[in-house]
This record gives structure tokens, C-alpha cells and sequence, in this order.
């Protein structure tokens, strides 16, 4: 009874889709072979036939079969309720989910490849992303080798990145990925900190934009209330394009003047304009 209480603890991300098969399917794995139960998903292995032994065997691939559905979506529970064995349930989620064949091959390659960060989001997300498609990939047979990983999620880097690319590049022939995404993490941190917001603070700024919002000059607070204190929201001014409502990281404008002129020394990100009845001066983010 223990060691059900202790299998049943492991917690993963239910699978909802062929969206997160790939690291469901490494993971669920994990779990079953922990419990001491990957027979039951393997189809090469034969259940016993003899009595005593085979209800031994069906009393195991209940558990299997119970832990499989207990970590999968409801409505992907819907696929597997007519299984009666963990095998059964195993090869249907695969056949509905996995990529196979030189269609998902060609299908796998061209998302890895062509997958691109989103401009100024933040990257942790999108190196997660190009690991799982570095899975699928794997999974089909196609191996990425560490140095290609380490290029290809450079390539897809935002274009605002680009001098960071060629200075990570320089001088390099095999690039290492654990190298690289330490340096990407430290980089972005550092934008970060030059522009005097946080990463959460960041995406309030932006969903701010998106929707038209003011943006409070009281950004250090916690993200809690810098979301929802509506009485200190400020309505911010842009300092590439001169325009309200948005800040310079998240300028529309495809123009991007340069931060770096004399007269745009102070105007690293943008400021805040004040209320009418406001005596303090500009706050720059």
C-alpha cells in the first residue's frame, strides 16, 4: 500500500494533445518503470498463462492501466475508457499522437528548423519549445546532434539578437548547448536589468500594450499589484517612437531609432507621464 501511495505521487503534466506527447510520453515512462512495470507496455513481452501467475499479472496492469489514465486530460480519457489492458491504452495514445513515418519526419524537421522566438517575449519558454522538438526528432530516429541544437536555437533567435549571435559564434566550431543557453539566460537577464524591469514585469508591460493599457510607474512593485493597483496606473511614452500607451520593448513601430544618439541618452526605455496635478518628475523604467 505504500509504494501505491508513493507511484501515485508522482505528478506530471497531463497529456492534452499531440501538443505534449512527446515529454508526456518520456515521462509517463519514467513512472511505470519506477513502479516496476514497463512489461506491461511492452508489446514484445507475453502476460503469463498460468493461473496464479496471470492474476498476479492482471492485478499489475490495472495499476498501469489506472496510472496511464490518471495522467492524461479528460477528454483524452475518452479515447482510452475501452482499453482494457496499459498496452492497449499505451498504443492507442501513440497512434493518435506520435508522429511516425518519413511524413512525420519531414513534419518534425521543418518545425525544429523553423521554429522562431517571439519578439521581445521571454526566451526560457522557447528553449523548452526547441528541446521538445529536439525530442520529437529523437523519437523518430532523427538525432540532433548537441552543436546543431546549440546553432539552430541561436538561428532562432528574435533579429534583435543577432549581435549576440555573431559574438556567441565567433571563433567557435562546435558550440555547446548547455554553454549556450547559459549565455542566452544571462543575456536576457542583463536586458533585463539595464531596462529596470523583471521578466514579470515585462509580460505586464506587454499585455498592457496589447490591450490598450497604461502602464503604472510603479514597476518594482510585485507583479500582483502592479497588475491590479489601477488607482497608480500611468499612461507611459515611448521613447523610440514618441507614441503613449506602450514602452520602447514593445514598440509597434518597425523604426527603431537609436537609444545610443547624445541627445537620447536619458531615453534608454521610456517614461511616464504625469498626471496633471503630479509635481515629480519623469520616472524612466
Amino acid at each position: 500500500m505504500a509504494d501505491t501511495v508513493t507511484y501515485n505521487a508522482f505528478r506530471i503534466t497531463p497529456l492534452s494533445g499531440p501538443e505534449n506527447y512527446g515529454p508526456w510520453k518520456v515521462q509517463m515512462g519514467d513512472i511505470i518503470t519506477e513502479m516496476d512495470l514497463n512489461d506491461h507496455i511492452n508489446p514484445e513481452v507475453t502476460p503469463p498463462t498460468d493461473t496464479a501467475k496471470k492474476a498476479v499479472w492482471d492485478k499489475a496492469d490495472r495499476r498501469t492501466l489506472s496510472s496511464i489514465r490518471l495522467r492524461v486530460a479528460p477528454n483524452i480519457v475518452q479515447h482510452i475508457q475501452g482499453e482494457t489492458t496499459a498496452l492497449g491504452a499505451w498504443q492507442m495514445l501513440s497512434a493518435l499522437f506520435e508522429l511516425k513515418g518519413q511524413m512525420g519526419l519531414i513534419l518534425a524537421r521543418h518545425k525544429f528548423y523553423s521554429t522562431r522566438a517571439l519578439d521581445q517575449q521571454p526566451l526560457e519558454p522557447h528553449i523548452k519549445m526547441m528541446r521538445q522538438l529536439q525530442g520529437e526528432l529523437r523519437s523518430l530516429g532523427q538525432e540532433v546532434s548537441d552543436s546543431d541544437f546549440a546553432v539552430t536555437l541561436l538561428s532562432s533567435l528574435p533579429t534583435e539578437w543577432d549581435s549576440f549571435i555573431r559574438a556567441n559564434l565567433h571563433g567557435t566550431i562546435n558550440p555547446q548547448s548547455k554553454t549556450v543557453i547559459a549565455d542566452i539566460l544571462t543575456e536576457e537577464r542583463r536586458r533585463y536589468e539595464k531596462d529596470g524591469l523583471t521578466p514579470e514585469e515585462l509580460a505586464i508591460a506587454m499585455a498592457a500594450t496589447h490591450n490598450r493599457r497604461s502602464v503604472t510607474r510603479q514597476s518594482r512593485q510585485p507583479a500582483s499589484n502592479f497588475a491590479t493597483s489601477s488607482s497608480t496606473w500611468k499612461r507611459a511614452i515611448c521613447h523610440r517612437c514618441g507614441g503613449k500607451g506602450h514602452i520602447a520593448r514593445v514598440c509597434p513601430s518597425s523604426e527603431i531609432e537609436d537609444v545610443n544618439e547624445p541627445d537620447k541618452a536619458h531615453a534608454v526605455f521610456g517614461v511616464y507621464e504625469e498626471e496633471e496635478n503630479d509635481s515629480d518628475n519623469d520616472y524612466a523604467l
